[in-house]
């Protein structure tokens, strides 16, 4: 992967993790338990596709959803609070909110690069 790929991928990662944090941490923090917020991820994962190229918005989308993984495994480890639901089933439900919004920031910057860059456009008639 070339440097200024590599820096690339770096910052949207970095924007990625700063938008989900800030959001969990608005939907963790709310008085009362919001149906509509957990709609705003979906939003950031679309604006990862509109910003950057396909393969890095993709890893920019997944890589939160896999560090909460990650964290959550921690708490759970330490037993610190509530211990909820089953490993595999928040293993289960991670992967797949994962690849959602892995695949929404694909197909979104995937459309971008075909349909409004001149690149896209090079290839049609």
């Amino acid at each position: 992967m070339p440097r200024d790929a590599r820096a690339l991928l770096a910052v949207a990662v970095l924007v990625s993790l700063v938008a989900q944090g800030g959001l969990l941490a608005a939907l963790v923090l709310a008085d009362r338990p919001s149906t509509l917020g957990p709609l705003l991820l979906l939003v950031e994962a679309f604006l990862l596709g509109l910003v950057f190229p396909p393969r890095i918005a993709m890893i920019a989308a997944a890589a939160p959803a896999l560090l909460f993984l990650v964290g959550e495994s921690a708490r759970r480890a330490l037993g610190l609070g509530d211990s909820g639901d089953a490993v595999g089933t928040l293993v289960g439900a991670t992967a797949t909110v994962a690849l959602f919004l892995a695949f929404l920031a694909g197909m979104t910057a995937a459309m971008r690069v075909r349909y409004f860059t001149s690149a896209g456009r090079a290839g049609r008639p």
